[in-house]
């Protein structure tokens, strides 16, 4: 008789508290959000761009250390990416997760450089009447850069030599300043680190995931234990 009245109270325990976890209140998403880019484009600070061959829907490069006036001008090339952001009404940090991820596809040369995804801060821009600046997203020195990307993060350690695939990389950061903050939405931009190199990527996209709320969890933690203690004292 006992056992059995132990059982019925975990169940009801149980129960109890997942009941009233789904009653609290939530600033989350209540669902994954995807999000694909809304524009992209790639540019060089010259204005013409030399990709080489690498395969891949979206080519990033690097070349020469003389971007602006060098022959090689062209083969220093950075990607932007817009996301219509229009749709995520709310971000919480401390109960959510932002990503950013993209295929990685191809390479030109096997050195041992990195990728690097940061936030543009540099203006809005557009693929067709109004393209980004060079110097919005990348590693080059002067005169090309130094560019003006802030909260940059390594998405690909070693392009020469890490295996294809998909990568990702928490931009929580990120979507916590445009959604929350005052800074302005300006996309992503995708380039490299250093010369000679290049990169080919495809399917980049933004995943916000909620995640447990730690002041759901004690909470339900905290009625469960209250529950138990009034049930224990009626039983006994």
């Amino acid at each position: 008789h006992r056992q059995h009245t132990m059982k019925r109270l975990k169940a009801f325990l149980l129960g109890t508290a997942i009941t009233f976890g789904l009653m609290l209140p939530s600033t989350t998403n209540a669902a994954p959000v995807v999000l694909n880019p809304s524009d992209t484009v790639t540019v060089s600070p010259t204005g013409n761009l030399s990709p080489g061959s690498p395969p891949g829907d979206i080519v990033v490069r690097e070349r020469g250390t003389n971007a602006v006036t060098g022959s090689e001008g062209d083969m220093h090339i950075a990607a932007f990416l817009n996301f219509d952001l229009s749709g995520v009404t709310s971000f919480n940090i401390a109960e959510e997760t932002a990503t950013f991820s993209l295929d990685f596809q191809g390479r030109i040369n096997v050195n041992n450089h990195f990728l690097s995804v940061a936030q543009v801060t540099g203006g809005a821009w557009n693929s067709t009447t109004n393209l980004p600046s060079y110097n919005w997203g990348t590693h080059s020195p002067a005169p090309a850069g130094p560019g003006s990307q802030i909260r940059t993060k390594t998405i690909v350690s070693n392009v020469g030599a890490d295996p294809f695939g998909t990568y990702s990389v928490d931009i929580s950061d990120i979507m916590d300043a445009w959604i929350n903050g005052s800074e302005g939405q300006f996309g992503l931009t995708v380039f490299l680190k250093d010369a000679f190199t290049g990169a080919g990527f495809g399917s980049p996209q933004i995943s916000i995931v909620p995640e447990p709320s730690t002041s759901m969890m004690l909470a339900c933690l905290g009625l469960g234990v209250s529950v138990y203690q009034r049930r224990r004292r009626i039983l006994y």
